[in-house]
């Protein structure tokens, strides 16, 4: 990794364009923050790089480590002001995507920068909905408990114990309960 920061350097160093996107919109911080070194983030941030830059999928830099559950990039791209509600195609949300993929942590850090507990993603999805769906339960508990709202049904109908319940995720259903 040491070796990457110091290639970062020189590129920033001979002026290289920090929000340069290539083929697919990914900007160097995407792929800093796909590839998880904080010191690249931290760089490309003090060197200018836009921060809610969204690639041809509508994904964030802030999406893409919510993604990964890169917990220390997602909490520098926060301090340094990312729109924690920009979402990506779908109306899928960094939030969405924390919960959807089992990163608590991450889904709670999102909940202290202010992204809102109930976006609705297509399909009529909330952030507790995609977890009971997925059987995330410590994400549904921690979702539970910031306020999430039990009544809200998919575009099907399905309320998010129903989902649960449909999955075969009894701990789930049990939070729920």
């Amino acid at each position: 990794c040491e070796g990457r920061l110091e290639i970062a350097r020189l590129l920033f160093d001979a002026r290289a364009d920090v929000n340069l996107a290539g083929d697919n919109g990914d900007t160097p911080l995407h792929l800093a923050c796909l590839g998880g070194d904080p010191d690249i983030v931290r760089l490309l941030l003090s060197a200018g790089a836009m921060i809610n830059q969204a690639n041809e999928g509508g994904c964030t830099p802030l999406y893409v480590a919510c993604q990964e559950g890169r917990l220390a990039i997602a909490s520098l791209l926060c301090d340094a002001r990312a729109d924690v509600t920009l979402a990506a195609e779908n109306d899928d949300t960094p939030l969405h995507t924390a919960c959807a993929n089992d990163f608590p942590e991450v889904a709670q850090l999102l909940l202290d920068a202010g992204a809102a507990i109930d976006p609705v993603m297509a399909g009529g999805l909330t952030p507790l909905l995609v977890a009971c769906y997925r059987g995330k339960t410590a994400v549904v508990r921690l979702l539970l408990q910031a306020g999430a709202d039990t009544s809200l049904r998919d575009s099907n109908g399905h309320t998010a114990q129903q989902l649960a319940k449909e999955e075969g995720h009894a701990e789930c259903v049990r939070a729920l309960e």
